[in-house]
């Protein structure tokens, strides 16, 4: 099963490159896969920490943004964690950009679900939030279905989505069944895994319901883990 893991991780990354590459030549797709960082190479992310293999918890979140917190595009550690290369580093702890730092307060209480957990996105190219949305269907497609492939080799035990694009992408537009006691929070069965989604803790637009629902979630999912380890 880790041979088979390990293949596939590897695979989505040289398939993700050549992919990037060959739309690196149109002018409209360009500004997606050709992050400042790379200074007019391709580049893309796939994982915000090292791959694993069944871990306790996966967060998938919708898009790479800036891994330099306030720093420019062209900042390090964009460079880095944009290469194009399995990442041996774990963005959520050794960079202090927003989403990390949001995610160190909503896990209060939960830290060791956060300390192992595995990190990656629905769509791999860096962007903004509006910009992501906006990018090309056929871009967003592939990086979806390289997101389920990599997923359905990694076998999660949980699966929290901070983005509905993510939530829908691993469902196949299947609806989840609402969570008592949040806003919008909701959760489904997907293969092997549970999957939550909860509203993104850093958008202006959304951090509100995030900050009331993420709690309720997380102790959901950590109560979730102790049952499933005393079975």
């Amino acid at each position: 099963m880790q041979d088979n893991f390990d293949a596939t991780v590897q695979a989505a990354y040289a398939d993700t490159m050549d992919f990037f590459t060959k739309l690196a030549a149109d002018d409209d797709v360009r500004k997606y896969v050709c992050p400042p960082a790379r200074h007019g190479r391709p580049g893309f992310t796939i994982f915000y920490t090292p791959p694993a293999l069944r871990p306790v918890l996966s967060i998938i979140g919708q898009n790479p943004s800036n891994f330099a917190g306030n720093g420019t595009w062209t900042a390090e550690p964009n460079g880095v964690m944009l290469s194009g290369t399995i990442p041996d580093r774990n963005s959520y702890r050794d960079d202090r950009h927003f989403f990390a730092n949001s995610l160190g307060t909503l896990f209060d209480g939960n830290e060791d679900l956060l300390a192992d957990a595995v990190g990656l996105n629905a769509w791999h190219f860096q962007a903004t939030s509006d910009d992501a949305k906006a990018a090309p269907q056929r871009l967003k497609r592939f990086c979806e279905a390289t997101t389920r492939t990599v997923v359905g080799a990694m076998k999660p035990k949980t699966i929290l989505c901070f983005s509905r694009y993510a939530f829908y992408a691993l469902s196949r537009d299947r609806k989840g069944q609402p969570i008592k006691g949040t806003l919008k929070a909701e959760w489904l069965d997907i293969d092997e895994s549970r999957v939550w989604y909860v509203y993104h803790p850093t958008s202006s637009r959304t951090r509100d319901i995030s900050r009331h629902d993420s709690p309720i979630v997380l102790n959901e999912i950590a109560a979730y883990v102790r049952k499933e380890k005393a079975a």
